[in-house]
């Protein structure tokens, strides 16, 4: 299968496009909370809430796997994040 120049573009615009509005809706409130949990981090500071986060993780694993289950865990919640996370450098 070859790639053309305006498949590859329509692959970093999809993956760019990935903000913070793109994490599940049930793993939403459990970040909020391990954010003001482990954190000085404000609610939109998502620079300090990425370089936090490994302890961020740890903190909102059990309430994300509660809320969204295992597979929605790790096949949106965490590929948002860290696309979120790849937005703003971190």
């Amino acid at each position: 299968m070859q790639f053309t120049l305006a498949t590859i573009a329509a692959l970093v615009t999809a993956v760019s496009a990935q903000t913070w509005n793109d994490i599940p809706a049930c793993a939403q409130p459990c970040i909020v909370e391990a954010v003001a949990a482990v954190t000085t981090c404000g609610q939109t500071d998502y620079k300090c809430i990425c370089a936090s986060r490994d302890a961020l993780q740890t903190e909102a694993t059990p309430c994300i796997l509660d809320a969204c289950g295992l597979t929605v865990a790790i096949g949106q919640v965490l590929p948002a994040v860290n696309a979120a996370c790849a937005a703003v450098g971190t």
